[in-house]
């Protein structure tokens, strides 16, 4: 495809001899000329030029208030100015408002015909990158939705280590997480089954039908379904400004209304357990194992059940875990960045574990097994699998394993 060129000049001459140039023989195409800048503004609503050429002077508007109007209506336009001015201010002050060269007067004919084969080789490099750009977004926009169910999931069972990459991922994805609720939902079917081969076309087909419930009610979801499990996960987002007590309202009618069409048309029940409303989205971690275990809960109670976590009657123990991405990142710092920053990392991790707590034991523990593991399955010879270790021998370094029985562990 040819480029467009526009030319501006107030002499007749110097505009003639301009459009006589074979523009063609470089892939270019007059598409327009002017003797002022008034007049190339209005064209300019017409066109858009790949390149500007234009005379300083001019009556009614002078070339370089035209080149700044022109550089803010298409900022890919290339523009050269033709003067007689040879002159380090005026050429300072033309590539401050968007102009990319000058051509002296009188116009050297091998200096144009250079230029010109120049600039169409950076203009069509730079339309080609464009194109790139463009033709990612579109497979990034058409992507989005599979991304979003990605990131739900990758949320929710801990993968992604740090606030910052949350957020940045979150941003990437046009989403805002101000308040949320997790939701965590499981089908129950009776007698009526189906086929093997038609269970995941209904597991998409559901996802789709309750998302679009919870969108009736006015709540954007992020939806995963965990095949392991065989339990739906929402993240369901609010506006910060939002009452809490009507997002719950709003989340307690909408997973009501999903398990009235799943009766209906499925013949089938379900039992939705509903987390804490919270307003840090990395702790979306913890309110998935809340919602998970209302869930969980709601077997005892019947069918078509919706438990809060906050009715369970129990005694809450202290819970404490370490995420799949905290623990993956620390062995990462650990083997491959030095003991310094693996212990900082240590400390914060462990910052907000409960004292005493039979789960921070076991975390520790299992934090440990897995440090120690972690060099085989990277098939790194390592020391640490040269030796017999005997973790009582180092209970007094380790508060958290204290309590213990000893555990041998040997190569």
């Amino acid at each position: 495809m040819e480029l467009q060129v526009m030319i501006l000049d107030d002499e007749y001459i110097i505009l003639d001899g301009l459009c006589s140039f074979p523009w063609s023989d470089y892939g270019y195409q007059v598409a327009a000329t002017a003797k002022n800048g008034l007049e190339g503004l209005e064209k300019l609503e017409h066109i858009k030029p790949d390149l500007i050429l234009t005379d300083v002077r001019m009556p009614g508007m002078d070339g370089l208030d035209f080149a700044e109007r022109a550089h803010e209506m298409y900022p890919d336009t290339v523009i050269v100015i033709l003067t007689g001015y040879d002159s380090f201010a005026y050429a300072q002050k033309a590539i401050t408002i968007g102009v990319k060269e000058y051509l002296l007067k009188p116009i050297d004919y091998e200096e144009l015909k250079n230029m010109a084969a120049r600039l169409a080789e950076e203009i069509h490099a730079k339309k080609d990158e464009q194109q790139e750009v463009r033709d990612l977004q579109k497979y990034f926009n058409q992507s989005v939705p599979e991304l979003r169910s990605k990131f739900a999931g990758n949320l929710l069972y801990g993968r992604i280590q740090g606030k910052g990459v949350v957020q940045e991922q979150a941003k990437s994805l046009k989403l805002t997480i101000e308040k949320y609720i997790v939701c965590v939902g499981r089908k129950i079917i009776g007698e009526k089954r189906l086929h093997e081969g038609d269970k995941w076309i209904e597991e998409f087909a559901c996802i789709n039908i309750f998302e679009e419930i919870f969108n009736n009610y006015n709540i954007q979801v992020l939806s995963d379904y965990n095949t392991a499990t065989a339990e739906y996960n929402f993240i369901l987002l609010f506006a910060k400004e939002e009452e809490n007590q009507k997002c719950m309202d709003l989340a307690l009618q909408a997973c009501g209304k999903i398990q009235e069409e799943v009766e209906r048309y499925l013949k089938a029940y379900m039992n939705f357990g509903i987390s804490d409303i919270s307003e840090d989205e990395y702790q979306a971690n913890a309110q998935y194992r809340k919602a998970q275990k209302a869930c969980r809960q709601c077997i005892y109670l019947g069918t078509n059940i919706i438990l809060k976590y906050e009715d369970l009657q129990y005694e809450e123990q202290k819970d404490f875990v370490i995420t799949p991405g905290e623990r993956m990142h620390f062995m990462m710092t650990l083997f491959q960045e030095s003991f310094e920053k693996a212990e900082d990392e240590l400390r914060q991790i462990f910052a907000e574990a409960p004292e005493d707590g039979a789960a921070v034991k076991f975390a520790a523990m299992d934090l440990l097994f897995g440090c120690m593991k972690f060099p085989y399955t990277c098939a790194v010879d390592s020391e640490i699998h040269n030796k017999n270790w005997n973790l009582y021998n180092y209970s007094s370094n380790f508060p958290y394993f204290t309590g213990f029985p000893a555990c041998s562990l040997v190569k």
